[in-house]
């Protein structure tokens, strides 16, 4: 995966977007090779004003994610990292976007994610609370009442909390 991001990034980066996850899994008798992209430069994930275009937004729509995979099938053709059958399939991280990098949860400030760690953490091992602050080394959130530090190392899994 990492010769394989290695490759993709660039390509995704000069296309005017940061690579936020990439999967390779079984899909019946192929694979899909899964990039996940979002726009360069974002400060935020605050949900947008109602009135505002997606453009305006700074969101991923469908155009980009077809201007991205037109882009990245001949380089993946020419560098010929996969040997079996698969489809590329470019998306947008959606409102659950995953919480990869300590710039993703600093991003995520204020919001509510959900956090399933590796081993528990003050006796759990799973949360969904608000993100008080993003450090280099962990993230705060808002447990019970009181701040809680969560190292990055111990977290299998994050993503925003979509809340209705």
């Amino acid at each position: 995966m990492q010769r394989l991001a290695a490759v993709v990034e660039p390509v995704v980066t000069r296309e005017g977007f940061e690579l936020v996850d990439m999967a390779f899994r079984p899909a019946g008798r192929k694979h899909v090779l899964a990039v996940m992209i979002d726009r360069l430069g974002r400060e935020s994930y605050a949900p947008p004003a109602r009135d505002e275009s997606a453009e305006d937004l700074g969101t991923v729509g469908i155009a980009d994610c077809v201007r991205v995979s037109k882009a990245l099938s001949p380089v993946l053709d020419v560098e010929d990292l996969i040997t079996t059958a698969y489809t590329l399939e470019v998306s947008s991280p959606g409102l659950d976007r995953p919480l990869k990098t300590p710039r993703h949860f600093a991003m995520a400030r204020g919001m509510a994610a959900r956090i399933k760690t590796r081993v528990p953490v003050e006796g759990e091992s799973f949360f969904i609370a608000p993100i008080v602050e993003a450090g280099d080394e962990t993230v705060t959130i808002e447990h019970r009442g009181a701040p809680l530090e969560v190292p990055y190392r111990l977290i299998a899994r994050a993503n925003l909390e979509v809340q209705l």
